[in-house]
């Protein structure tokens, strides 16, 4: 296993069992398993896969400063669903809320932010201002394309992309992330 600054690649899905989760908790998680480095729930309109996942596209350092990660959700309901990031809420072992950070809110902050420069008007060789021009519109490109798209999931379809939270403390060994009845446990790896 390869360890990775900032939250991703280090958290692993585990059962409530295997968590120091009060029972409370556990009772919400029966049925949830692991598959593939994949936390599963599902009900009777919903199947939820989640892991932490490390960011590989640009910005390359977004896994250094977030908590990143991959979300799949199935709609098995005869109707369609509203899947808001409203319902989610990231817990370090502590109970500390992680804010959720929205793909629009890290666009601006790696691309529409004044400390960057816009390449163009620097002094650069028109070579690098040019490959870092590409650079920031592949950026740009990856976070929107691979980003998770809230909002209606049709009758029979799914949705999946990444979710982003404010990191956890270093120290921090354990996360728990709540949608509506299902409990979702990480704890890092050795």
């Amino acid at each position: 296993m390869i360890l990775m600054a900032g939250c991703t690649g280090i958290y692993l899905p585990v059962t409530a069992s295997s968590s120091t989760a009060s029972s409370s908790s556990a009772s919400s998680n029966t049925n949830i398993r692991i598959q593939d480095n994949y936390a599963i729930a599902e009900n009777d309109s919903l199947q939820i896969f989640i892991s932490p996942k490390y960011w590989s596209g640009e910005p390359q350092e977004l896994s250094n400063s977030f908590c990143v990660f991959h979300l799949i959700v199935k709609n098995k309901s005869p109707k369609n669903i509203q899947f808001e990031p409203d319902n989610l809420f990231l817990l370090d072992k502590e109970n500390n809320q992680l804010e959720f950070i929205s793909s629009d809110t890290l666009l601006d902050l790696f691309y529409n932010n004044p400390q960057f420069p816009n390449f163009f008007l620097d002094d650069l060789d028109a070579e690098i201002e040019l490959q870092k021009y590409q650079e920031r519109l592949e950026g740009k490109k990856d976070l929107i394309m691979k980003s998770f798209n809230f909002g209606k999931i049709a009758s029979g379809s799914r949705k999946n992309g990444f979710i982003f939270f404010v990191k956890p403390k270093s120290k921090n060994k354990e996360l728990t992330l709540n949608f509506n009845e299902f409990i979702f446990h990480f704890k890092k790896g050795n």
